[in-house]
């Protein structure tokens, strides 16, 4: 559940960001709620929290649709490498890692004791947090024209210095 929430989340204001200065607050926020993913959301939680059992016609699409979202966005972002002549790591992109990969995680933390969250539970929040950018970010600023170049670098070499910072969380939350 922590995993849905902070994509949507991170869906919903990155749609409402990337569209606010072309179309307004209002409209902005719009289309965040009319987002692929933020609509997705709600039947998602009626079944699952209703423990309700789709019948085998409506299962066996939804299951190969969700099987096939993590390969289709990794080829989306596979894409947008190719288009790239070089990934180049600018000041920005360290910046954006920092917050991501250091900041975020201890705010988490700090939260996750404010609200007197402990165990698993405490570990699972705090790790969401370490993560790295996620791929869906590289698909919103290529939708809406918003440095891909950027973002995709971004995403790129923050999983990759995430292969550090990932096990270094799960040592110090365990």
């Amino acid at each position: 559940m922590v995993l849905v929430a902070v994509n949507v989340t991170g869906v919903f204001m990155g749609v409402a960001a990337a569209q606010w200065h072309e179309r307004g607050a209002l409209r902005a926020l719009g289309a965040a709620f009319i987002a692929p993913m933020t609509l997705a959301v709600i039947p998602a939680a009626i079944v699952n929290g209703g423990d309700i059992a789709l019948p085998l016609w409506l299962d066996r699409p939804l299951t190969l649709v969700a099987g096939a979202l993590i390969p289709v966005m990794l080829l989306t972002l596979g894409a947008q490498l190719g288009q790239m002549t070089k990934p180049r790591v600018s000041m920005d992109v360290v910046r954006v890692l920092v917050v991501k990969l250091g900041i975020a995680p201890l705010l988490a933390a700090g939260t996750v004791i404010l609200v007197g969250l402990t165990g698993v539970p405490a570990g699972v929040v705090i790790l969401q947090f370490a993560m790295p950018p996620a791929v869906f970010t590289s698909i919103i600023a290529l939708e809406h024209d918003l440095e891909p170049d950027l973002v995709t670098t971004t995403v790129l070499v923050g999983t990759l210095v995430s292969i550090v910072t990932i096990p270094v969380v799960i040592a110090l939350v365990s």
